[in-house]
């Protein structure tokens, strides 16, 4: 977990009480993907669109898109196969 993302818990749900693993900071270093701005820790998206009832369902055809160019993005930095099991780690 990256150490932004263990803050944001601890400070939202227990009171800032919990402590980081020491190496913390070595977990992600690695991540190719948490270079670009697109992919940090904690990105959030503000989208002006609407869900449309289509088919018994409701979807965002503007989110849709979004996770689309995102995927893409991920799979310019990784090989597909690595996408695909980072997906589920």
């Amino acid at each position: 977990m990256h150490k932004k993302i263990s803050k944001l818990i601890s400070d939202t749900f227990y009171e800032s009480s919990l402590e980081d693993y020491e190496n913390i900071d070595k977990s992600t270093i690695h991540e190719t993907c948490l270079t670009h701005r697109a992919f940090q820790p904690m990105t959030f998206y503000d989208l002006e669109s609407e869900e449309v009832f289509e088919n018994n369902s409701f979807h965002n055809p503007k989110q849709i898109y979004l996770i689309v160019e995102l995927y893409k993005q991920l799979k310019g930095i990784y090989k597909t196969e690595e996408v695909i099991y980072k997906s589920f780690i």
